[in-house]
Protein backbone atom coordinates (compact mmCIF):
# COMPACT_ATOMS: atom_id res chain seq x y z
CA UNK A 1 0.00 0.00 0.00
CA UNK A 2 1.11 3.74 -1.24
CA UNK A 3 1.46 6.35 1.31
CA UNK A 4 0.80 9.78 0.54
CA UNK A 5 4.15 12.12 0.01
CA UNK A 6 4.32 15.70 -1.04
CA UNK A 7 5.47 14.12 -4.33
CA UNK A 8 1.63 12.43 -4.75
CA UNK A 9 -0.36 14.92 -2.56
CA UNK A 10 -1.95 16.65 -5.52
CA UNK A 11 -3.02 13.78 -7.50
CA UNK A 12 -4.86 12.05 -4.07
CA UNK A 13 -6.64 15.56 -3.54
CA UNK A 14 -7.11 16.88 -7.05
CA UNK A 15 -10.31 15.62 -8.69
CA UNK A 16 -10.98 12.67 -11.18
CA UNK A 17 -13.55 12.57 -13.23
CA UNK A 18 -13.83 8.79 -14.33
CA UNK A 19 -13.02 7.18 -17.32
CA UNK A 20 -13.90 4.56 -18.86
CA UNK A 21 -15.47 1.63 -16.39
CA UNK A 22 -15.01 3.01 -13.65
CA UNK A 23 -18.00 5.28 -13.78
CA UNK A 24 -20.08 1.83 -13.29
CA UNK A 25 -17.81 0.60 -10.81
CA UNK A 26 -18.96 3.72 -8.65
CA UNK A 27 -22.79 2.99 -8.70
CA UNK A 28 -22.29 0.05 -7.72
CA UNK A 29 -20.87 1.03 -4.49
CA UNK A 30 -23.01 3.87 -4.15
CA UNK A 31 -25.67 1.52 -5.03
CA UNK A 32 -24.29 -1.27 -2.44
CA UNK A 33 -24.33 1.77 0.08
CA UNK A 34 -27.56 3.10 -0.30
CA UNK A 35 -28.97 -1.26 0.05
CA UNK A 36 -26.20 -1.49 3.51
CA UNK A 37 -27.56 1.95 5.17
CA UNK A 38 -31.43 1.04 4.29
CA UNK A 39 -30.96 -2.28 5.37
CA UNK A 40 -29.79 -1.15 9.03
CA UNK A 41 -32.39 2.13 8.94
CA UNK A 42 -35.16 -0.94 8.89
CA UNK A 43 -33.41 -3.15 10.84
CA UNK A 44 -32.33 -1.39 13.96
CA UNK A 45 -33.24 1.14 16.32
CA UNK A 46 -32.28 4.69 16.61
CA UNK A 47 -29.40 5.07 18.66
CA UNK A 48 -25.67 6.07 18.27
CA UNK A 49 -24.81 2.81 17.37
CA UNK A 50 -27.14 2.71 14.56
CA UNK A 51 -25.51 6.24 13.38
CA UNK A 52 -21.86 4.88 14.12
CA UNK A 53 -22.82 1.70 11.55
CA UNK A 54 -23.80 4.46 8.80
CA UNK A 55 -20.88 6.54 8.68
CA UNK A 56 -18.86 3.61 8.75
CA UNK A 57 -20.76 2.29 5.65
CA UNK A 58 -20.28 5.48 4.39
CA UNK A 59 -16.70 5.73 4.84
CA UNK A 60 -16.24 2.50 3.31
CA UNK A 61 -17.93 3.41 -0.11
CA UNK A 62 -15.78 6.81 0.42
CA UNK A 63 -12.89 4.43 0.55
CA UNK A 64 -14.04 2.24 -2.24
CA UNK A 65 -14.61 4.99 -4.57
CA UNK A 66 -11.27 6.22 -3.91
CA UNK A 67 -9.58 3.36 -4.46
CA UNK A 68 -11.35 2.87 -7.75
CA UNK A 69 -10.35 6.84 -9.11
CA UNK A 70 -6.99 6.63 -7.69
CA UNK A 71 -6.06 2.97 -9.39
CA UNK A 72 -4.69 1.91 -6.78
CA UNK A 73 -1.92 4.38 -6.37
CA UNK A 74 -2.30 4.59 -3.02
Amino acid sequence: MGQVTKANMDDVVDYHAPRGDQLTKLIAVRTAERTMINTILENTEPCDDQQVAISWVRAGAMRANAAIILDGKI
